[in-house]
């Protein structure tokens, strides 16, 4: 039986403690097969001095 598709959508707060305990991302790799940041949460993040990839998605995947 294949694995169903593992997506988050992701909110400002876990992804600056994730970054806080981490440091990076990465760690999304290998939990999920896609990663949707809002538009806003991404720019919350950037403002935070943080760095996520351009686009709908972090990890890729279909949108």
């Amino acid at each position: 039986m294949p694995e169903a598709n593992r997506r988050i959508v992701m909110d400002t707060s876990p992804l600056l403690a994730l970054c806080a305990a981490c440091g990076d991302f990465s760690v999304l790799r290998t939990i999920y097969d896609s990663a949707i940041v809002p538009y806003e949460v991404a720019e919350a993040i950037r403002l935070a001095g943080h760095v996520i990839a351009p686009g709908p998605s972090v990890l890729g995947g279909e949108d």
